[in-house]
């Protein structure tokens, strides 16, 4: 029954725009906004931790996201702090500056990853309404569960967009298990997501969970130019996320439950007499 389910997924029209993806971890990022092509496209992404200062500071360097606004004709969505980077009270940002190069806002990360100098969880959220869409942005470990992605389709989000930072150091089967995340949450909203990573894979994939074939791999650094859409469509999947933690604490619930009754039998069960032959005395 559940695979027959991908028959009712309705149809992925042919995408209509066209997302410049930046993947760099070791050079700093301004470098490749000297060397990409300023050709037109709809949207610009780069990684999360894409500047480790604030965005005022970023957009005020010479080859900077605002620069490169102005020459591509649109938004710019890029990783930035808010606050001192590494205190304990920094937060970690998506910027987004619009085709003028003017800063739109910023999305906080609302799930920093646990044990991790990650920055403070953020406490707003908000979509950004461009001429391209209204872009739901969200920040790596953000997509790995599914109530951010909901709340963002929720609120009119056409398209999805996701800065990460995975070290390569963390190794490549932690690079592909985080990839593959990034598909349940396009097929639960029925979205396009632009994933951008400092080292891979960034891609494009689309509402039914199909990556881009181009895109830069893992361990690569450069800049991909790939298609995407917008939806608006409701999905009901996406909105079905508070069934995992109640299935979660329903089944805990049920082996509590089945244990105390164990408990309880086997205290009501005598113990077993040992066998005495004639004759015998009985072990104490």
């Amino acid at each position: 029954v559940i695979p027959a389910a991908w028959l009712l997924l309705p149809k992925v029209d042919a995408p209509d725009r066209k997302t410049l993806l930046i993947q760099s971890e070791v050079e700093p990022v301004e470098l490749w906004i000297a060397r990409v092509p300023k050709d037109k496209v709809d949207l610009v992404v780069m990684p999360e931790y894409a500047y480790t200062r604030a965005p005022a500071s970023a957009l005020a360097s010479p080859h900077s996201p605002a620069s490169l606004a102005k020459v591509v004709s649109a938004p710019v969505v890029f990783g930035a702090v808010e606050g001192e980077y590494g205190s304990a009270d920094f937060f970690n940002v998506a910027a987004v500056v619009d085709s003028n190069g003017e800063l739109l806002g910023t999305f906080p990360k609302q799930r920093p990853v646990p044990l991790m100098a990650d920055g403070r969880p953020g406490q707003r959220r908000q979509v950004f309404p461009v001429e391209q869409g209204i872009l739901g942005v969200a920040v790596c470990y953000d997509f790995d569960g599914p109530e951010v992605a909901a709340w963002l389709a929720r609120h009119d989000a056409t398209v999805f967009v996701d800065l990460t930072f995975d070290a390569m150091e963390w190794g490549h089967i932690q690079h592909v298990n985080h990839e593959q995340i990034l598909r349940l949450r396009a097929v639960e909203n029925d979205r396009w997501i632009v994933r951008c990573a400092s080292s891979g894979r960034s891609e494009v994939i689309d509402p039914h969970g199909v990556p881009s074939h181009e895109g830069i791999e893992i361990g690569q650094r450069g800049y991909a130019t790939l298609p995407f859409g917008n939806r608006n469509s409701f999905a009901l999947g996406g909105q079905l996320h508070f069934l995992g933690p109640a299935c979660a604490a329903a089944t805990l619930l049920f082996v509590l439950l089945r244990l105390v009754r164990f408990v309880q039998r086997r205290s009501r069960t005598p113990a077993k007499r040992q066998a005495v032959t004639p004759g015998e005395i009985p072990a104490p």
